[in-house]
């Protein structure tokens, strides 16, 4: 037997939440550090998201010592491990999680313990430990369950605009200059988690009406025939997760979507306004 882990770097259903424990994360504002678990406990969602909008903020990675606090009841119990980690090409956590698999595996040498690097990151993750937890309830063993997810990786697409340029200078993914003149003249950034698990851009648009279409568009060129299943996600913009919904819709209308939020992690470093999708299909 072994027990499904992720973190709350990702996003997930309700029902899946059901099946997986997610381990907190921790994010700072004006220098205070916060827990973020999935009940929000020490900050509710709305107080959040008033501070994101003036506050300066960061976030932490979990190290290799709470992992090994996590991960040692159920060794210790005689179960082993599956961790859907958050992209090592946006944080050193994937790292520190396979530090404290070396050493908890061989402190417990006959449990086993399973890492798989989502590269990705919030609703992203949701479609790999949704399978991870399908994989489970097939009678599927530790190992191969994660050389599944290994491949379903490279096929996991997730692809966003932000509204608040600020903070993507705040996080050095744009000059100073350039977050000036984009607002200034409405130019909205598209980027996507690429190959690697980093954030690249790939686009840009004059306008959210404009940045919509080029993600229907970047959807249809890219997505798997064989899924019509689609996350879209958004940070405090249902009107505009709405809009990309319809415009999606009226290029087929028999997809299956569904809309989620954004919780404080990456909203940290997207800001309010985001809208995004993520999807089956091809990442490059």
């Amino acid at each position: 037997m072994y027990k499904i882990y992720s973190d709350v770097a990702g996003d997930f259903f309700e029902s899946d939440l059901s099946r997986a424990e997610i381990i907190p994360m921790e994010f700072i504002i004006d220098e205070k550090v916060y827990t973020h678990t999935l009940d929000y406990s020490e900050m509710s969602k709305e107080e959040f998201l008033k501070k994101l909008k003036t506050s300066d903020m960061s976030t932490t990675m979990v190290n290799q010592f709470k992992f090994e606090e996590t991960f040692r009841k159920p060794l210790e119990e005689g179960m082993d491990i599956l961790y859907v980690a958050f992209s090592s090409g946006l944080s050193g956590q994937y790292l520190q999680a396979l530090n404290a698999k070396d050493a908890l595996e061989a402190e417990f040498p006959d449990r086993k313990i399973e890492v798989v690097d989502t590269k990705n990151a919030t609703w992203g993750m949701e479609i790999l430990l949704h399978r991870a937890i399908e994989n489970l309830d097939k009678g599927m063993d530790l190992v191969e369950n994660a050389k599944d997810l290994a491949k379903l990786v490279d096929n996991v697409a997730t692809i966003f605009i932000v509204e608040d340029l600020m903070h993507l200078k705040r996080g050095g993914r744009l000059s100073a200059t350039e977050a000036f003149l984009g607002t200034a003249i409405k130019i909205k950034p598209i980027l996507k988690i690429d190959e690697e698990g980093k954030l690249k851009p790939i686009d840009k648009a004059r306008g959210l009406k404009s940045a919509y279409k080029k993600l229907v568009d970047i959807y249809f060129n890219n997505r798997d025939e064989k899924s019509n299943k689609i996350i879209i996600f958004h940070c405090a913009n249902l009107e505009g997760a709405n809009a990309l919904k319809e415009a999606l819709e009226k290029r087929d209308e028999n997809l299956q979507i569904e809309i989620g939020e954004l919780s404080p992690i990456i909203a940290v470093h997207t800001g309010i306004g985001m809208t995004a999708m993520t999807f089956e299909g091809v990442k490059g």
